[in-house]
């Protein structure tokens, strides 16, 4: 038997434990900063999404993924003068992420950008005459999470993404 030569950063002895992957299904809610757009625009949704993952296939401790979600919610549109109109609202929402794993033994942490799209949609009941609606854009962001490893295959994950909503229909 014998010895193949490896380069450093592809060396199993030096940490590289080679491209791995992961589909990771997860639920979550979306709620904007702005008073505007959450009280007069588009109410909190409820989200549930499918999220592929690499990691290590760009080196180590480097990962991206590619993400969708879908979801929407119920609230009020409020519009000076008049008395509040119900709204439906509903999503589509996807993105890609690149970022960087800490490893600390069982619990990791990540932190990295992200460009995403949204697709927003709000109707209103018949009764008040109004047509649906919607606003597509695409999203800078940040993205972060923390993970608590179970066994090698099964974690569980908490995230955070931060979009920027460029919005000026009205204006």
């Amino acid at each position: 038997a014998g010895m193949d030569r490896v380069p450093l950063d592809r060396d199993p002895q030096k940490g590289y434990g080679g491209a791995r992957w992961a589909v990771v299904a997860g639920a979550g809610a979306q709620r904007f900063f702005s008073e505007a757009a959450r009280d007069g625009l588009f109410p909190p949704a409820s989200l549930v999404g499918l999220e592929l993952a690499f990691r290590d296939d760009l080196g180590h401790g480097l990962a991206w993924g590619v993400d969708a979600s879908v979801g929407g919610g119920a609230g009020e549109l409020r519009l000076e003068g008049v008395d509040p109109i119900p709204v439906k609202f509903s999503e589509l929402a996807g993105g890609a992420s690149l970022w960087h794993d800490f490893a600390l033994g069982r619990a990791t942490l990540s932190a990295g950008v992200r460009v995403a799209f949204t697709w927003l949609d709000r109707t209103f009941p018949d009764a008040y005459g109004l047509p649906a609606q919607y606003f597509f854009t695409v999203t800078p962001g940040l993205t972060g999470a923390a993970a608590w490893r179970f066994t090698p295959s099964i974690s569980a994950i908490a995230r955070v993404r931060l979009n920027y909503l460029f919005y000026n229909v009205d204006e």
